[in-house]
């Protein structure tokens, strides 16, 4: 008998899927890395150390040394903190705050998985914050932003039906 495979779907696989099926099956099923522009990778790398400010923030890290050693990443926190002064706020008693909030759910035989910048969730509700360190988007971006939006909601919230029993 043969076992049924696991397919492990996030929104930009998806997307992938539908606008490049090739480089999916060569970066998800034949498992090659793409090689990018340096220019690229700086941006990249900047992005996922923004990322990490954030979260060293919200933990309670020092990040005085890296935002003077990378005014980008300052810029970025101070524009984040104008945008959503909420996120920086102490987190009232019972309420989750976290940073890189995982999602996973099970649909038929796929696994769907969302990654959130931060979830802030208290008993009566949930806010799901997140942000982007890219260029401000085009008309296209803006609509696959939308479909990531979407999916990061589907996923929440199926999540949410499922673990209190209101399917």
């Amino acid at each position: 008998m043969q076992e049924k495979s696991l397919v492990h779907l996030s929104h930009h696989s998806i997307s992938l899927i539908q606008n490049n099926p090739k480089k999916y099956l060569r970066t998800y099923l034949e498992q090659r890395k793409a090689l990018l522009p340096p220019q690229a990778t700086h941006r990249f790398e900047l992005g996922n150390a923004f990322h990490l400010v954030i979260k060293q923030i919200q933990t309670g890290l020092p990040v005085k040394q890296t935002l003077l050693l990378y005014p980008k990443i300052k810029q970025w926190v101070q524009n984040l903190k104008l945008a959503a002064p909420h996120i920086f706020s102490p987190t009232p008693e019972n309420t989750l705050k976290e940073c890189e909030y995982p999602c996973n759910l099970m649909f038929k035989s796929c696994l769907l998985c969302c990654v959130y910048d931060m979830v802030i969730a208290s008993e009566n509700e949930a806010h799901i914050i997140e942000w982007t360190t890219a260029n401000l988007p085009s008309n296209a971006q803006i609509l696959n932003w939308e479909k990531a939006n979407t999916f990061l909601s589907l996923c929440v919230c199926r999540k949410y039906e499922l673990s209190t029993g209101t399917s």
